[in-house]
């Protein structure tokens, strides 16, 4: 069995999909404007991290509004949106991966994300 997953993996990994998406994240890393602003980026969602914390106490629509407009600048850039697309395109490949991996062990189950089997609970 874990010769075929290896063999599965292997597969994944030269798979157009996956080579595009391996391009587009090392373009994003290769743009030093880009990675000054997914740094900034990084640097918000810790900050709000952080303050969820205390979110009964104060508001968070302050920081909401900076990683809004953060988003907006990122989206600026076509490295960025290229790599977004490629991302999504591999996430889908991997969800039908996912459903024929897994898809046949139950009728009761349900395959989410990268093969995750949860219950289906019918009331």
């Amino acid at each position: 069995m874990y010769e075929a997953i290896e063999a599965l993996i292997e597969a994944i990994k030269q798979e157009s999909w996956y080579l595009e998406f391996i391009d587009a994240r090392e373009a994003c890393l290769n743009n030093e404007e880009l990675t000054v602003e997914l740094k900034t980026m990084e640097r918000l969602l810790e900050e709000k991290q952080d303050l969820t914390k205390y979110s009964a106490y104060i508001p968070l629509d302050d920081i909401n509004e900076k990683i809004k407009a953060q988003n907006q600048v990122l989206s600026r850039f076509e490295d960025m949106r290229d790599y977004q697309n490629c991302l999504h395109v591999l996430n889908m490949h991997l969800d039908e991966i996912s459903q024929v991996v897994f898809g046949g062990i139950s009728k009761n189950l349900t395959i989410g994300r990268i093969g995750k089997l949860y219950a289906r609970y019918s009331r």
